[in-house]
């Protein structure tokens, strides 16, 4: 079940990215529409459940041929990632948001607070 809410998901920010590659968006554009409408449709998805890496390589596949229009990358993969002084020019580097979103429960788990989901069945 979780493998087709992730495909379906991924079925969704193909169909959104073909819409706006019809644009002449500079790279600066396109790495915010991916961040804004790729990532954010699978966030939810990558926060509850485990992601193949498969798709994980897909949408890196996917986001490098929106970036770069099919074409090959002009920009070192790792250059684009890293965060440069003054400029919102941070591509997303899929694996380590996914990482991040899965491990943001330990924190929410070593909460002080009483949660109902953290209690433990007593049968």
């Amino acid at each position: 079940m979780n493998d087709k809410n992730v495909i379906v998901t991924v079925e969704k920010i193909v169909k959104h990215l073909n819409i706006w590659r019809q644009r002449q968006l500079t790279l600066e554009g396109k790495i915010v529409i991916f961040k804004t409408l790729a990532i954010s449709k699978i966030v939810h998805v990558a926060y509850l459940s485990n992601v193949p890496k498969a798709i994980v390589e897909k949408l890196e596949k996917i986001q490098s041929e929106f970036l770069w229009n099919g074409k090959k990358a002009k920009i070192n993969n790792k250059t684009l990632c890293s965060k440069f002084q003054n400029i919102d020019l941070q591509k997303v580097d899929i694996q380590s948001k996914i990482d991040a979103l899965q491990l943001s429960w330990i924190k929410r788990l070593n909460d002080e607070h009483v949660h109902q989901w953290k209690k433990k069945s007593l049968k």
